[in-house]
């Protein structure tokens, strides 16, 4: 069974904890003992204390930004995993690149603190 007080304390570590993708049906969403837990993993190591800070889903889509020039980009699977699929960075290596995101599905939205939004479209067999 899962503990909100594990799960409070896991956000603090790097960790997002109690992610369900929008719009399915309730049988299709995991049962609380079927929680998944999102690691850090994928994230650079200057980038792993933020990760988690803001995370946008919508449908079979997850973001979240660090803050440190990465934004992850997970998908909700047939086998009802989240699954790493990119990180997205910013070329000029901005600092503050990332320190929100939004997503509506298709188009992800990226806030740069000193070059304001980006949008990324997903193009089917290019990626983002």
């Amino acid at each position: 069974m899962l503990d909100l007080d594990n799960v409070m304390s896991a956000l603090c570590c790097g960790v997002i904890a109690v992610l369900l993708p929008c719009g399915l049906a309730a049988a299709d969403l995991p049962r609380l003992d079927e929680w998944q837990i999102i690691r850090a993993e994928y994230a650079s190591e200057s980038a792993q204390d933020f990760f988690g800070a803001r995370v946008s889903v919508e449908g079979d889509l997850m973001v979240t930004a660090t803050g440190t020039n990465e934004v992850l980009v997970y998908r909700w699977g047939n086998d009802r995993v989240w699954s790493y699929e990119t990180t997205i960075t910013d070329a000029d290596e901005s600092e503050t690149f990332g320190i929100d995101v939004a997503t509506d599905g298709t188009l992800i939205a990226v806030l740069d603190g000193a070059n304001g939004p980006t949008v990324y479209s997903y193009l089917a067999g290019f990626g983002w």
